[in-house]
């Protein structure tokens, strides 16, 4: 049984960005936009969407949110490998959908890799459903 992590979750905080990024490095593969500017931007264009959760002043879990005005978006969620199983994603998820809620979102997608079997066992559990019908496309835009 793991110990007892004490943690808190809250809208996430241009300051919080450095410990999303430190916990996003040890979890996935480096993407495009995840720098300090694109964080900032997508922020500000989804302002009180996204989520941090705090354990000992560092971020255990993350939650990045938006929307387009009609359909929700949940683009990434970490959580720190210690923190795990202990309810933190559970929390992180329950705060977007307090987010859409609020915002009068009705539906929900969240990007899941079809190879992630622990993901997509989470979000199962949380009562969300695999859309088999739809695959996702990727392009990168290169900028100058």
């Amino acid at each position: 049984m793991k110990p007892a992590v004490k943690y808190r979750v809250r809208r996430m905080r241009p300051g919080d960005i450095a410990g999303v990024r430190s916990l996003w490095s040890s979890v996935f593969h480096p993407s495009i936009g995840d720098d300090r500017p694109g964080i900032l931007r997508f922020l500000k264009r989804n302002p009180g969407m996204s989520s941090v959760a705090l354990s000992g002043g560092k971020v255990a879990g993350v939650i990045l949110c938006g929307h387009d005005g009609r359909r929700g978006f949940i683009y990434r969620m970490a959580v720190d490998g210690k923190c795990r199983r202990l309810g933190v994603g559970t929390a992180l998820a329950k705060s977007a959908v307090t987010a859409f809620k609020k915002a009068r979102i009705p539906r929900c997608i969240h990007f899941v890799g079809p190879t992630n079997r622990a993901s997509q066992a989470f979000w199962k559990k949380a009562g969300w459903k695999m859309a088999e019908d739809r695959g996702i496309m990727t392009r990168d835009i290169k900028q100058n």
